[in-house]
């Protein structure tokens, strides 16, 4: 979905896999935090242990999305029409999410929930996609800033995001720099270069991917037992947020994880076909009334299952939802190629932006006649002050 730098990229599965691999990990966010899992009643002992390291170790999904757009932006050609075709994706899908609940529950949905569902760029329907929406366009020009910085300049790119966006805010316990803890355009833009810096330059090909387990596995470890720690021993409150720097961290290292990645031709046809529809699921899952009605207090009963069985049941049921909401989302696909909506979009923007060439051309060559007469003026002048002279 964004500016092309004249480089032709072989299409990385990897990274493709991590779009499915990090939207479970949302799945598994939300079974244990809005399904109640995580709740001190239900869930109690090992289990509780359990499901904050599941819940750690997952919670830097968001941020891996954001570090891919990225990645994968920097080399792409920037397309408006991308934008036009999500919105029309995400619109269909929440219109379609509200119809059924207006139909289940008459009196529960209301005129504003469809003026909202219809414009989820402007209104806080799906969190990721409102910050997505404003981040995009501002996406050529982080590229044109990443394609002239050099490695040394990108380093301190990255330790300024980690220090001014990470690190004060968590030591001080403080949104400090408003950014709403990793819910904001601000910090999905700091994400977005996160991950162009690392695409320009290939880090992933300096370490060795145990490496990169390592550090993810330490961050999350790190992360837990600061939560285990006692409150009086706190200076800073928490280090689960999007913008902890170990969650930072954690995200990066699976995104270079990923990147080294050579999948197998079955693999291959397995993410060609989830990868596309992975972030449907995100908004199908968290649609207002989805939300509310099958996710809110789900799952609480997982708490009490056996400690070995509990963690495979989380997670089973994360990967069962994903299938279902993808196959679900496959057949909105299949329609948009039918109703050819991408061609729609495509031409849509050929015509903004034919539009907008003539606009600027005449601008210009109104500036041009200006500079011009200005030009022939001030030759005149100067030749009435020579003869003047003479």
């Amino acid at each position: 979905m964004d500016q092309s730098i004249g480089i032709k990229v072989e299409r990385n599965y990897g990274i493709d896999l991590l779009r499915i691999v990090s939207m479970i990990m949302v799945l598994i966010l939300h079974i244990l935090g809005r399904g109640a899992v995580l709740d001190n009643y239900t869930t109690k002992g090992i289990n509780n242990d359990i499901a904050w390291f599941l819940e750690i170790a997952c919670y830097c999904a968001v941020n891996i999305f954001g570090i891919i757009s990225g990645y994968v932006g920097y080399k792409s050609k920037h397309k408006y029409a991308n934008i036009l075709y999500l919105n029309i994706q995400i619109t269909f899908l929440l219109l379609i999410s509200i119809t059924i609940f207006k139909v289940r529950y008459p009196s529960e949905v209301t005129i504003d929930d469809f003026k909202k569902a219809s414009m989820p760029f402007a209104y806080y329907v799906i969190w990721y996609y409102r910050a997505y929406f404003c981040m995009f366009f501002f996406i050529p020009f982080m590229n044109m800033a990443i394609d002239k910085m050099t490695r040394n300049q990108g380093r301190l790119l990255i330790a300024t995001i980690f220090i001014i966006f990470t690190f004060i805010p968590t030591f001080f316990n403080q949104d400090t720099y408003t950014t709403s803890y990793g819910y904001s355009a601000l910090w999905l833009m700091m994400l977005y270069l996160t991950g162009a810096y690392f695409s320009k330059f290939g880090i992933e090909k300096n370490y060795k991917w145990w490496v990169l387990l390592l550090v993810y596995l330490g961050c999350v470890t790190l992360t837990f037992g600061w939560m285990k720690f006692p409150y009086e021993l706190y200076f800073m409150k928490t280090l689960i947020n999007y913008t902890s720097p170990t969650v930072y961290v954690c995200g990066i290292t699976m995104v270079l994880m990923f990147a080294k990645m050579k999948l197998h031709k079955p693999t291959i046809f397995g993410v060609k076909f989830f990868a596309p529809l992975a972030f449907s699921v995100y908004v199908i899952h968290v649609s207002p009334y989805f939300w509310q009605k099958f996710m809110s207090y789900r799952f609480w009963k997982y708490g009490k299952l056996n400690p070995f069985a509990f963690p495979f049941a989380v997670i089973g049921t994360a990967i069962l939802l994903f299938i279902c909401f993808a196959l679900i989302d496959a057949v909105r696909h299949y329609l948009f190629k039918l109703c050819r909506v991408k061609k729609f979009c495509n031409f849509i923007e050929k015509k903004i932006r034919c539009l907008c060439s003539k606009i600027f051309k005449e601008e210009k060559e109104e500036t041009n006649e200006l500079e011009t007469t200005e030009t022939q003026q001030i030759e005149e002048q100067k030749e009435q002050i020579n003869e003047a002279s003479s």
